[in-house]
């Protein structure tokens, strides 16, 4: 997978969905598997990576993985708007057909990002985020984001123009009183820095990642696999 990071592309392998049928366990399959790609990736990357859940967090250190924190961005926010910004119907193929080209076509719109993988955006906001897709016509973007009572969560957005943040989350209108960002912004003036805290712990291989610490930052939320 490739990313952008300040200008830089970094590749990484990221790892998902490692697992073994019940009758195939306990004979070594997941780690001659892994090791598999660990020795066919390792020269061509800058590390690799994964999400881990606690029952596995004794299995990846036996790779060489270890843990890294990443950092996330809130604020508080007060708007007299009413809502602008409108629900996008994913249900239609033109639709889908719309939001896929302006995902291929976007410009970053965070400090660092994910290149590409159009189909791996596609995979979310076709499925459990399928009703957390909106379009706003002002500023002709698309947002990716859900409304949990009075936070604002955004996961995404999508525009071939590089767009005020601000202006974004103010067409959500007076209700948003939080918001909270699954990716890292170019401009973190405002905002409040925390370590990630969720139940899929990352880990990683490689010397390239200490940017995550130095610079504060975080994997997107809609790059994990």
């Amino acid at each position: 997978m490739k990313f952008h990071c300040n200008g830089e592309e970094k590749r990484f392998v990221q790892f998902g969905t490692v697992m073994t049928h019940p009758h195939y366990q306990r004979q070594g399959l997941s780690r001659f598997l892994i090791e598999q790609v660990l020795r066919e990736y390792q020269d061509n990357i800058d590390g690799f990576y994964l999400y881990a859940n606690e029952e596995v967090l004794n299995f990846y250190p036996k790779f060489g993985f270890f843990r890294k924190t990443e950092y996330f961005y809130q604020k508080q926010v007060t708007f007299d708007t009413t809502r602008t910004i409108q629900p996008y119907y994913m249900g239609e193929a033109e639709n889908r057909k719309k939001f896929k080209m302006a995902v291929e076509n976007r410009v970053y719109q965070g400090s660092f990002e994910m290149a590409g993988h159009a189909n791996l955006i596609m995979f979310y906001t076709t499925g459990f985020l399928k009703d957390c897709v909106y379009y706003s016509s002002h500023q002709d973007i698309f947002v990716v984001a859900e409304i949990k009572e009075k936070t604002l969560i955004l996961y995404g957005l999508f525009s071939d123009k590089v767009i005020d943040l601000e202006c974004v989350i103010s067409e959500f209108g007076s209700d948003i009183q939080t918001v909270v960002l699954g990716f890292t912004p170019f401009d973190t003036t405002g905002f409040t820095m925390s370590e990630v805290l969720q139940e899929d712990n990352l880990f990683v291989k490689g010397e390239k990642f200490n940017f995550l610490d130095s610079e504060k930052k975080c994997f997107p939320i809609l790059s994990h696999t």
